[in-house]
């Protein structure tokens, strides 16, 4: 065909179009890597804070108890395990509204990290609604997991564990209960030569 020609396209201007072409398919392909790695985690750390909220909010009762755990030292699977109570906190309105705050809109990468801590919470939020039912969160803060009314051990989103640990610090309690930090101490002391 000649240059003139209304078909003729000049290998200059095919690649050009091949190129954005290949750009575009890659900006695409980015688009989706970006949208699953932050839409998908901002979906999860949403819906969990949506579910704790609203349990918050249709609690006539909240509850924060520090407690022993079953692993904790002297663990003896053979015997009937009794948890202990460090404290236990009622919440007034203005430790409800600040416990509201601890739980930020965050990214919850918990469907793609898992640790391997054995899940030892100390401390849970008891949301007792006005017909009985209650809803569990409970935390391990050396885990950095949460547990949601007995359902899958999840690592907190991102933010939580410091939200969390000055909430609780807030009430007069400890991220690590001295009590255990104790009975801790003492075991890894009888088992040094």
């Amino acid at each position: 065909m000649r240059r003139g020609s209304a078909s003729y396209v000049s290998l200059r201007i095919m690649k050009r179009w091949i190129i954005r072409i290949m750009l575009s398919g890659l900006a695409l392909v980015v688009a989706a890597i970006v949208a699953l790695g932050l839409l998908a985690p901002l979906f999860r750390g949403w819906s969990l804070r949506h579910a704790l909220l609203t349990a918050a909010a249709d609690a006539s009762t909240i509850r924060v108890v520090e407690h022993s755990d079953r692993f904790d030292p002297p663990f003896d699977p053979r015997k009937h395990y009794k948890e202990k109570i460090y404290r236990s906190v009622t919440l007034s309105a203005d430790d409800v509204s600040r416990l509201r705050k601890a739980f930020p809109v965050s990214l919850d990468y918990s469907f793609a990290i898992q640790t391997l801590c054995g899940f030892s919470s100390h401390h849970r939020v008891e949301f007792v609604r006005r017909d009985g039912r209650v809803t569990i969160l409970e935390i391990c803060f050396q885990c950095g997991e949460l547990e949601l009314d007995g359902g899958e051990q999840r690592i907190l989103p991102v933010g939580w564990d410091s939200s969390l640990q000055s909430f609780i610090i807030s009430l007069g309690m400890s991220p690590t209960p001295k009590e255990a930090n104790k009975s801790l101490q003492a075991t890894a002391m009888a088992f040094q030569f």
